[in-house]
């Protein structure tokens, strides 16, 4: 798998589905348990190679000083020779590119350890956001036992009212104003009692003339 297509397939599980947060949720340990894995394995893969690294060069010293004829030396190599020796060693300089390719692994894989740290914090707070939606939007209304919105229901029983009143015979209308009227001695309250059933006709008035030009709303 080249550069590329590891890039792809850690983008892969990084992104987030908002309209899948469930499953995003049930995955998500599972998937942050293999990242977490794969750091730990690839960190003792380079404890291994330093660590052979180490006993290589630690080997190697040891020959130089009681060996140094047979690597060249006339005498018993000074630290600054055997390091410029070791360092120059065809099979501890691939070791040591070993190294250098782990500790790039390593870095990569804590690196999508953080990613799957900032998806959590993003998964959290679009839940929070979905939750807070959730309860913010209005519900859409369950029917009642007619088919009919309970929405619907109260604005019909409103209307039914209006047209009973309205459709009361000026005659009977009247007789209850007089009635009223009769029953109040005083003629300062006669006076208010006589203004606000003038108030009252005018408004039943007005109603019954926009009633004729807007017909009853219709259930959807």
């Amino acid at each position: 798998m080249d550069k590329t297509e590891q890039q792809e397939y850690r983008e892969q599980f990084i992104s987030i589905d908002p309209a899948d947060l469930q499953n995003e949720w049930l995955q998500f340990p599972s998937l942050y348990d293999r990242a977490s894995q794969a750091v730990a394995d690839e960190e003792q893969q380079l404890d291994a190679v330093k660590l052979l690294a180490d006993q290589m060069k630690a080997e190697m010293g040891l020959n130089l000083k009681q060996d140094f004829k047979d690597y060249g030396f006339d005498k018993t190599p000074t630290a600054g020779d055997m390091d410029n020796y070791i360092q120059n060693d065809t099979n501890y300089k691939n070791v040591r590119k070993e190294i250098l390719m782990f500790n790039q692994s390593v870095q990569e894989a804590k690196n999508f350890l953080r990613a799957l740290d900032m998806k959590k914090k993003a998964l959290e707070q679009l839940v929070t956001l979905y939750i807070a939606n959730y309860f913010s939007v209005p519900i859409a209304e369950k029917p009642m036992k007619d088919g009919k919105r309970f929405t619907d229901f109260v604005y019909e029983r409103h209307e039914d009212k209006q047209r009973e009143r309205l459709n009361m015979s000026k005659e009977k209308r009247e007789e209850q104003k007089k009635e009223c009227l009769d029953d109040i001695s005083d003629p300062g309250v006669k006076e208010v009692a006589e203004k606000a059933f003038e108030k009252e006709e005018k408004k039943d008035a007005e109603v019954k003339s926009k009633r004729t030009r807007r017909p009853l709303r219709k259930r959807k």
